[in-house]
């Protein structure tokens, strides 16, 4: 036969699919063959520590079980009437004494125990309550404290378990095999043909998904029933079970519950429940194939859709080869030079994105870093400039004034790296902070009377008592500066001369309990009509020439003052002037409690690089009672943790939030997992807020950061 249609362009083109589709066969074969068999072992890997843990459940149920018999002998031997009954067989050969102390003693327990029974060593049996005999010993061999195996005329199998009775005598207990297993381990569910087995370190079988090998040797009985067989998986198993081993296992056997037994590939894990110095084993197995089916049909259906996306791909791609070479060679070029063109300019436009994105990254990244290295170098001035003035005696107020002003400046230049770190984060909300509130007016007045013209009178007068308020310092300071430049220029308005006077009184709240904080700016300028009182917190409206003002500062004002859940009005008389009153909410000023953990000091470890920033968080812990270790190097600070062991909490600074902090905090809740962890770092950015919510630390302050902030922090650890 001829095959002249492979001449044609449409044969080359079916063959060149056959051809395409045959090695995307190959080429995905070559690629998940490999893949499989790695899926497959981690499958295994887990199916067999599950395995191990149900096997662990039921051996320990097993194995609690069985102890809770032999701790009953212990009450059963120093029982006198045990003890009287005892004597009186041995001497007289009467049994009746002994055997009601046994029967009231296995009906009073409620368990599980079909007889108790005195044996000599041997195991014979000498006085029983027969409830279940005649018995035999399937284990003879057994040494005298080990488990002895019986079974009764029925076949059902009982473990002794015994304790010696003077030096030739025990005492025994038969406990019921199937009971016992129904008690312990049948809430183990191993998939549709998984089962639990149970030996005696004999081999004899107590418990089988066959039946019949219950009280025989499993593969003896194998043997002899289907001696075809290949048993060597088997074998290797009961070897390693008998010899008191405990592992897992993948193995060929066969599912004995069918006739005939089906081969089967099997996953089974088994360890030893050792009960005085002999053992059981116990097994628990599961379907190889039942496991591992689920990811078989994962993987046939990705082959499927694989297979039918390589075919579309391929059938697509030859149809637009067929329609591409039917296009003339002009067309083709100008096709050519179009898409050319606008590739060019996709790829001019995507690297002006490019670029503009960099450049937005690396303005955030150096800000952040800066930030950082800034916080860094404020804080030991701040530090400093703390303990200058803890150091002041009486007589030296310049010099603690100095100091003070060396502070101040440094918690303003915190406030605005605060500001413009919010370049480097997703969020820009302000910074929030226990303030005194009455302290901030008077540090922002200080700023607005320097810049106040000459005809101008400023006067104080703030009688807030130490309420503090949670706020922004820098927000709160430029609502004063706000209504101070204001109350300025109306002055200015009626002539230069005038008085500008500020008030600060506390108010009863109404609505809920607490107080309000009442500022009132006044002032004695030109005043204003109620037209233009109603327009002044309006955005952009101002009354300034233009270049003069942008009409956004009464706006931002009220928006500061609504952030703070105060509120603002306004008075104002023509001619006369004009009166700001602002009520904040405050809360009692902070008190200097006792320590949380009363009659015992923190035992605080501190590891800060900076050595005078440790040295002023060592002095201030000090002061305020506290134990304080100091270290430079966190490898130190581990050494002391791994022995010491009174740490309560661990001060941790860093140079930079990375994982070096991250590791030390692990490393340090693996020693002492009670422990408080506080973080002094430059720079707050996703890793320090991970750290928190999952508790790797426990808080967080950003540097600057003043003692006083530190130990506020650190007693709000200790509820």
């Amino acid at each position: 036969m001829k095959f002249n249609w492979i001449k044609t362009r449409r044969g080359q083109n079916l063959v060149r699919l056959m051809a395409l589709l045959t090695t995307a066969v190959l080429i995905g074969t070559w690629i998940i063959a490999p893949l499989y068999r790695r899926m497959q072992q981690k499958e295994i890997d887990s199916q067999q520590h599950q395995l191990t843990v149900l096997m662990t459940s039921a051996a320990s149920n097993l194995e609690n079980y069985l102890n809770n018999y032999r701790k009953d002998f212990d009450v059963i031997r120093a029982n006198p009437q045990f003890v009287e009954g005892v004597a009186e067989y041995l001497s007289t050969g009467e049994d009746e004494t002994l055997l009601d102390f046994l029967d009231n003693y296995n009906a009073a327990t409620g368990s599980f125990v079909a007889d108790i029974m005195l044996t000599d060593a041997q195991g014979e049996v000498l006085v029983t309550t027969r409830k279940e005999g005649p018995y035999q010993n399937l284990t003879p061999d057994a040494p005298a404290a080990g488990l002895r195996v019986y079974a009764n005329e029925q076949g059902e199998l009982y473990l002794a378990i015994s304790a010696s009775v003077g030096t030739n005598h025990r005492v025994q207990s038969m406990v019921d095999v199937e009971r016992m297993c129904e008690d312990t381990a049948s809430l183990v569910s191993i998939g549709q043909r998984g089962s639990v087995s149970l030996c005696h370190s004999s081999g004899i079988t107590l418990v089988h998904v066959d039946s019949q090998v219950v009280g025989s040797s499993a593969l003896e009985s194998w043997r002899q029933r289907y001696g075809q067989l290949d048993l060597s998986g088997e074998e290797e198993l009961l070897e390693r079970q008998l010899r008191g081993e405990a592992g897992t296992a993948v193995y060929q056997s066969y599912w004995w519950q069918e006739q005939p037994p089906a081969p089967a590939k099997k996953l089974c894990a088994f360890a030893p429940i050792w009960i005085g110095n002999d053992f059981l084993s116990i097994s628990v197995v599961a379907d190889f194939n039942e496991i591992m089916a689920p990811m078989n049909q994962a993987l046939i259906s990705i082959g499927s859709v694989l297979f039918i996306l390589t075919a579309a791909s391929a059938i697509m791609g030859t149809l637009l080869y067929s329609v591409s070479r039917k296009k003339k060679g002009m067309e083709e070029e100008n096709l050519y030079l179009r898409q050319l063109n606008d590739s060019l300019e996709e790829l001019r436009r995507s690297e002006e994105k490019l670029r503009h994105f960099q450049r937005l990254e690396t303005i955030g990244t150096l800000t952040g870093g800066m930030a950082h290295e800034l916080n860094n170098l404020l804080t030991p001035i701040m530090a400093c400039s703390m303990m200058l003035m803890d150091d002041v005696t009486p007589g030296q107020e310049q010099a603690y004034e100095d100091a003070r002003e060396i502070y101040s400046a440094a918690a303003r230049a915190k406030e605005v790296i605060q500001q413009f770190t919010a370049l480097s984060r997703k969020d820009g909300e302000t910074t929030m902070k226990n303030l005194d509130l009455e302290q901030v007016v008077a540090d922002a007045l200080k700023m607005a009377v320097s810049a106040k013209p000459k005809g101008v009178e400023a006067q104080c007068s703030l009688c807030l008592e130490g309420r503090r308020i949670m706020g922004s310092e820098t927000q709160l300071g430029q609502v004063v500066l706000n209504l101070a430049v204001n109350a300025y220029h109306a002055i200015e308005q009626k002539g230069g001369q005038g008085h500008f006077r500020v008030t600060g009184t506390l108010e009863q709240r109404v609505d809920s309990p607490g107080e309000w904080a009442v500022l009132t700016f006044q002032d004695d300028g030109c005043g204003m009509e109620q037209g233009l009182r109603e327009r002044i917190f309006d955005p952009f409206f101002t009354t300034k020439k233009n270049g003069e003002g942008t009409g956004l500062g009464l706006s931002i004002v009220q928006s500061i003052i609504e952030g703070h859940q105060g509120s603002i009005q306004v008075d104002s008389v023509p001619g006369e002037g004009t009166v700001f009153t602002i009520r904040l909410p405050v809360g009692v000023a902070a008190s200097q409690g006792e320590s949380k953990r009363q009659g015992e000091p923190l035992q605080v470890l501190l590891v800060e690089p900076n050595p005078k920033v440790l040295l002023m968080l060592q002095k201030a812990l000090r002061q305020e009672g506290c134990e304080a270790i100091s270290f430079r190097r966190q490898e130190e600070a581990l050494e002391v943790l791994r022995t010491e062991n009174t740490v309560d909490a661990i001060v941790l600074g860093c140079d930079a939030s990375g994982t070096a902090e991250t590791q030390f905090a692990l490393m340090a809740r693996a020693c002492h997992p009670e422990v408080r962890i506080l973080l002094l770092t430059g720079f707050v950015d996703r890793q320090v807020v991970e750290n928190e919510r999952k508790g790797i630390i426990d808080s967080y302050l950003v540097k600057p950061v003043r003692a006083q902030e530190v130990w506020d922090r650190l007693r709000s650890l200790f509820p």
